[in-house]
C-alpha cells in the first residue's frame, strides 16, 4: 500500500513520458480541416496493463522489452469516432456536448454547417520532447 501511495505522489510532481490528446477534427468539403483540442492527459511508461502482454504484435522480435513498452504506450487505444456525417450528428449526446464549440470553430473558419464533410474525434499519442 505504501508503494502505491509513493507512485501516486510521484505522478503528481513529475513530468511525463508521453501525451494523450483527444482532438475533434472538422473536415470541410473543400479539403480543408480544423482541429479542436478537447483534452490532454499525461502518460507514463511504467503503467503496463494486462493487455500489453496479450496484444504483443510488434514489427520485429529484435526489439528490447523497453522498446516494446514504449511502442505499446504510443499506439492510440481509442478508435476514431465519427461524430457528424451527411449533415447530421451520429449521437445526440455528442451533439449536445460539442455543438456550440463546433459552431464557434465553423464561424471562425468562415464556413457553415453545409460545408462540413465529416467530424471525427481522434486519440493521438506522442512522446514528450
Amino acid at each position: 500500500m505504501n508503494h502505491i501511495n509513493r507512485i501516486s505522489k510521484n505522478r503528481i510532481s513529475m513530468g511525463c513520458d508521453y501525451y494523450i490528446e483527444e482532438n475533434l477534427y472538422i473536415r470541410y468539403n473543400d479539403d480543408t480541416s480544423n482541429c479542436i483540442k478537447l483534452g490532454r492527459d499525461r502518460g507514463y511508461y511504467y503503467d503496463v496493463h494486462d493487455d500489453f502482454i496479450m496484444n504483443m504484435k510488434y514489427e520485429t522480435e529484435n526489439m528490447t522489452e523497453w522498446e516494446k513498452i514504449k511502442q505499446y504506450h504510443l499506439e492510440p487505444k481509442a478508435k476514431p469516432y465519427l461524430v457528424y456525417v451527411n449533415n447530421s450528428f451520429t449521437n445526440m449526446d455528442v451533439s449536445d456536448r460539442y455543438k456550440e464549440m463546433i459552431n464557434y470553430a465553423i464561424i471562425n473558419d468562415k464556413q457553415n454547417w453545409d460545408d462540413i464533410n465529416e467530424i471525427l474525434i481522434l486519440e493521438e499519442r506522442y512522446k514528450r520532447d
